[in-house]
């Protein structure tokens, strides 16, 4: 068994904000099992120094740009979809 570590990192700023380590058989039994934890963020899987891969989030887009689309803003006005554009 060879260890693997998750960084999971902050959509807004890119840092990493936790991480996770673990075995796994190979390179693509770990990619496997990094899947499983992709969330909101990002994740990156590490085998010792080297970074084996990035999954990216699933965060909307809008999110990313810390407003969806439809929400109320502090003046009171929801923004439209036209309006993102």
């Amino acid at each position: 068994m060879t260890a693997y570590r998750l960084y999971f990192m902050c959509p807004a700023t890119g840092d990493i904000q936790g991480s996770k380590r673990f075995e796994a058989e190979d390179d693509a039994s770990a990619m496997a099992a990094a899947s499983d934890y992709v969330g909101l963020e990002a994740v990156e899987l590490w085998r010792g120094h080297r970074k084996l891969s990035r999954i990216e989030g699933v965060l909307p887009l809008d999110l990313r740009f810390g407003m969806a689309i439809g929400t109320p803003t502090l003046g009171g006005t929801t923004r439209s979809a036209a309006a993102s554009r």
